[in-house]
């Protein structure tokens, strides 16, 4: 009979030659350990098939009802109606939650998972961070069922949740033209790689084309994370426009900061420059003026994202396991 050794944190500590104290750090994501050690620990982690046990001793059982969220950014706007339709699903079919944020940084994804993956937990929901690498993290090997929200990372393959982003970006762009036939539309994107972001500018693409419009390097402000980053963009976009044009933001707060940007160069919105967001998120209709957007059915997301979720914890049939649900375009007074 073969005799399976249980990996300790100890054994992946001697095959690399460091210490425990190394590996340890590593795995709750300290600072102080450089890159090249981090990539090493992590490959030889899944190498030997360790998996990180903080509570002592692996806790996981069948009864667990508690669901882990792992967000890419608590503090965002948007993600508060997602959490209402996560919570109030899970409730109702008697489950709870606990709430991890990753603050978009990948090593703190690949920590929270690890140390999840050993908890008693009963599933997970993940809203991936930038330059996500789950595979990267012991989670598929633990068998604790798990779904995408909002974010996906393999359109074909992974189990997800999101608003059809593509269409979003789309009906934005269409809007835009409809609003300035012929007139320039520029792009305020968010993070290069995510989901979202590439879904939406695959939309502004195939409206640009559908109208005969060239798409131009110079009117594409990529991987904006920041009201500030926005404002930066909106700065830009004043000092070299003429004429009339418009702005596709991909989202609302990013719309925020290119209309703040705008408006003190003292241009006028929209009689010069029509605007437009994504996600309509709350403060959006009490802007002055009040921010036209597509808006994102944020809920719905968050309650099929967890009915996806029980179905696979409880063993049932899953119909659909890529939901895109439809955004929906909302006229105010920026376009």
């Amino acid at each position: 009979m073969e005799n399976t050794k249980h990996v300790t944190m100890k054994d992946v500590a001697q095959s690399l030659n460091v210490s425990v104290t190394t590996i340890s750090k590593v795995i709750n994501g300290h600072k102080d350990i450089s890159e090249k050690t981090k990539d090493e620990v992590w490959t030889k982690i899944n190498e030997m098939g360790y998996t990180p046990n903080f509570l002592a001793a692996n806790l996981r059982r069948n009864s667990s009802n508690v669901v882990a969220l792992v967000l890419s950014d608590i503090s965002k706007p948007y993600f508060s109606k997602v959490i209402q339709g996560y919570e109030e699903t899970l409730n109702t079919a008697g489950y709870h939650m606990m709430i991890f944020s990753s603050m978009e940084q990948r090593e703190k994804e690949e920590s929270l998972l690890n140390k999840i993956a050993s908890m008693n937990i009963a599933g997970i929901i993940i809203d991936p961070a930038q330059n996500s690498d789950i595979k990267k993290s012991c989670l598929k090997g633990t068998g604790i069922p798990y779904v995408f929200s909002n974010r996906f990372l393999d359109s074909e393959k992974d189990f997800y949740v999101a608003a059809d982003n593509e269409k979003a970006g789309y009906i934005a762009t269409k809007h835009l033209l409809e609003r300035k036939p012929g007139k320039p539309v520029y792009i305020v994107n968010t993070p290069d790689n995510i989901s979202p972001t590439l879904d939406r500018f695959k939309g502004y693409c195939r409206a640009m084309e559908e109208a005969n419009m060239p798409i131009l390097n110079h009117r594409i402000f990529s991987n904006n994370f920041s009201l500030e980053d926005a404002y930066q963009a909106g700065t830009s976009i004043a000092k070299e426009i003429q004429g009339e044009c418009s702005v596709f933001c991909a989202t609302d707060q990013l719309a925020i900061g290119v209309m703040r940007a705008l408006l003190d160069y003292g241009i006028s919105v929209p009689n010069q420059v029509g605007i437009i967001g994504v996600d309509d998120i709350d403060v959006s209709a009490y802007l002055s003026p009040a921010l036209t957007t597509v808006a994102l059915p944020k809920k719905s997301i968050g309650q099929k994202s967890a009915e996806m979720l029980i179905k696979l914890i409880e063993g049932q049939e899953i119909d659909q396991y890529q939901i895109l649900l439809d955004p929906q375009l909302i006229v105010r007074a920026t376009t």
